[in-house]
């Protein structure tokens, strides 16, 4: 069992069971289910839509709803209370996405087995094929008939072979001298010994009063054979003496807009097959109401997605066309609005402070939880899964980082940080997490380049042109987030429309003070080099890109002397200089200019490594060579390879 402190902070992203937590006001909307699906005025079988986007509350409002029943304890005149009058059923449509077996067919199994049908029964139903075999009873005529083959016709045969040998017998013994007509009949029986032997090898089979019959039964595929079971068990439902009160039975239809586009379908065309059960045929005094939980607009996508390959009823063209076949669907609808981003942010407050250990951590920074909050939950947060999640994700990030900040303190061991690399920008933090959960895109093209963060609220906040960015993070723009645009005049490039979310959160965090590096945050991991010189490492690349050797020098403390750096400081500036290829051509010279500058004192462990980097700049960069000269150019190709020595040799030639 983990103690408090060593158990990472999160929260648990599960629907509300109860109006006592309720935080978004859903028990209303549970009230207002309540209203219709048992209302006396409303003659079932007909349908709810529960609808609203992902995470907007609808298994919470299903689940205030079913325990409402469970917990009622008002009883009508006849003492029956509402979990006696209310048989409810849940079907997860997620949950048989995908699977071999179609929603229509697992949904009346599912039905069948929850009203207490049996399961080998509606698999035999609904997916085997059956081979039986049963006795039938013959008639009187067909019985004498079987005993007359399999008796009467064989002794007809052997009767006429005993006569025919008794006669020959006979026959012989009169030629042979017997005169005595009874002496030749008794010889002629007696010789007939092979009577006894006949007999004994006739086998008379017992005749069956009955005969067997095989019979195949193939699966149900019709609607009307679905139908045929439903009923079935709706009856022997009413019988049993638990449910005999019983009036009304509810099927949520849960999840169905998280299926493609074709089992969205199937889900619909299966509760349509349902719900189009006469009145009459269902058993008296029981009402089916279907409650589906989904978002409209995904399925109406779905559905006009679906007509471009085959035809659905009311010809679907469009969403508009698709909501009204919804209509024949749901004869009631529920619609839950979006939240407010304030009851957002309230949300989001209320469950940090559920956190006691961050709650402790933000205190102990000095920044109000109300001041991370506001960067964390930006106006696309519509939802409490989507602010939950953040949340989450900002408790773990925390979490994490501080077990790497102080376990790995002073250790070469992998995956530490240097103190306070990550949780000393709590801000920072927070807006790092709201990227990664509502950008994920956008974050991983920040893993691959940390600098896009601010080149990107360049662009699309302070207006500057893609042009002023590096190669990598030009084309980048180019091809991931701007579309060309052609106009008379000329062609011009524009943010594509599904990011445009992300300007509107890179424009409310313009002004927002980020740290020198992004690197701890993102990767959640610092090499053993960077680790030591923590924060100052940023300091030194600064002062690299900008052509600053003594900044450089100041940040290893070698300025006040000319003595050589140490293995560890130069491996940092070639890790620096591994990264270059992400800045602009003037700071990628600047950078090689201070280290050539400082080749003489680096270490020959990794001069090679560095001198190597720096005549492929020269090779490259005329600028680069202007700035160095011949002079120090000679001295670093004192200690370069052949090739390289000849390739800037002609390089110096041709300038």
């Amino acid at each position: 069992m983990t103690t408090t402190n060593s158990t990472m902070p999160s929260a648990l992203d599960r629907q509300i069971t109860s109006a006592e937590h309720d935080a978004f006001g859903h028990r209303h909307y549970a009230s207002a289910l309540k209203s219709i699906v048992e209302s006396d005025k409303y003659q079932p079988p007909f349908s709810v839509g529960l609808l609203g986007g992902w995470g907007t509350g609808k298994s919470s409002i299903k689940d205030i709803y079913t325990n409402g029943i469970r917990n009622d304890e008002q009883k009508n005149a006849a003492g029956l209370g509402r979990s006696d009058l209310v048989h409810h059923i849940t079907f997860n449509a997620w949950r048989f996405g995908g699977t071999e077996q179609d929603l229509k067919r697992a949904l009346i199994r599912h039905v069948f087995k929850e009203l207490g049908g049996d399961d080998d029964y509606i698999r035999d139903q609904l997916f085997r094929e059956v081979s039986e075999t049963h006795q039938e009873n013959k008639s009187i005529q067909e019985y004498f008939g079987d005993s007359f083959r399999t008796w009467g016709m064989p002794l007809l045969p052997i009767m006429l072979v005993m006569l025919v040998f008794f006669a020959l017998t006979y026959l012989g013994l009169g030629l042979m001298g017997f005169e005595d007509a009874w002496g030749k009949l008794t010889g002629g029986i007696l010789l007939t010994f092979i009577v006894p032997f006949l007999v004994k090898h006739l086998s008379l089979n017992a005749v069956a009063t009955s005969r067997p019959v095989n019979r195949i039964s193939l699966p149900s595929t019709s609607a009307e054979e679905y139908e045929d079971l439903l009923l079935e068990q709706l009856g022997k439902f009413k019988k049993e003496k638990i449910s005999k009160k019983c009036e009304r039975i509810i099927v949520f239809v849960d999840d169905l807009d998280r299926l493609s586009a074709e089992e969205m379908v199937q889900g619909l065309d299966a509760i349509r097959t349902f719900m189009e059960i006469p009145d009459e045929k269902l058993p008296d005094g029981l009402g089916l109401v279907f409650v589906i939980s989904c978002d409209e607009s995904r399925i109406a996508d779905a559905l006009a997605r679906r007509h471009r390959q085959e035809e659905l009823p009311g010809a679907i063209f469009s969403q508009s066309d698709a909501r009204r076949y919804l209509d024949r669907i749901f004869q009631f609808r529920l619609e839950i609005p979006p939240f407010p981003r304030q009851d957002m942010r309230q949300y989001a407050i209320d469950q940090i402070l559920s956190l006691p250990q961050l709650k402790t951590y933000l205190e102990s920074e000095n920044v109000p939880i109300e001041t991370v909050v506001d960067r964390m939950i930006h106006v696309g947060v519509t939802n409490p899964r989507k602010a939950l999640q953040i949340v989450n994700t900002f408790a773990q990030t925390w979490w994490i980082a501080n077990k790497r900040e102080t376990e790995e303190l002073g250790s070469a061991r992998p995956g530490g940080l240097h103190e306070g690399a990550v949780t000393h920008h709590p801000i920072s933090l927070g807006a790092l997490c709201a990227i990664k959960v509502s950008f994920p895109e956008f974050y991983g093209h920040l893993q691959d380049d940390p600098a896009l963060l601010k080149r990107m609220t360049d662009v699309l906040v302070r207006g500057k042109s893609i042009e002023e960015q590096p190669v990598s993070a030009q084309e980048l723009l180019r091809g991931s987030y701007f579309k060309p645009i052609s106009t008379p005049e000329q062609i011009s490039l524009q943010l594509q429309t599904r990011h445009r979310p992300l300007r509107l959160y890179l424009s409310s965090l313009n002004g927002l003070r980020w740290p020198p590096a992004l690197d701890s945050f993102l990767f959640l991991s610092e090499d053993p080099i960077t680790r030591a010189y923590g924060s100052k490492s940023r300091d030194i690349y600064n002062a690299l890109v900008s052509g600053d050797r003594q900044g450089v020098l100041e940040g290893f403390g070698k300025h006040s002397d000319s003595s050589a750096l140490d293995e560890p400081q130069a491996r940092l500036i070639h890790y620096m200089n591994e990264d270059l290829r992400l800045e602009t051509k003037t700071r990628q010279v600047s950078a090689s200019k201070v280290i050539a500058e400082l080749a003489q004192r680096i270490p020959t462990s990794v001069r090679g490594q560095l001198i190597g980097q720096i005549c492929r700049s020269l090779n490259d960069e005329q600028e680069l060579r202007y700035q160095l000269g011949i002079g120090r150019i000679g001295e670093l190709l004192q200690s370069a390879l052949p090739n390289d020595q000849q390739a800037i040799a002609s390089r110096l030639v041709d300038d």
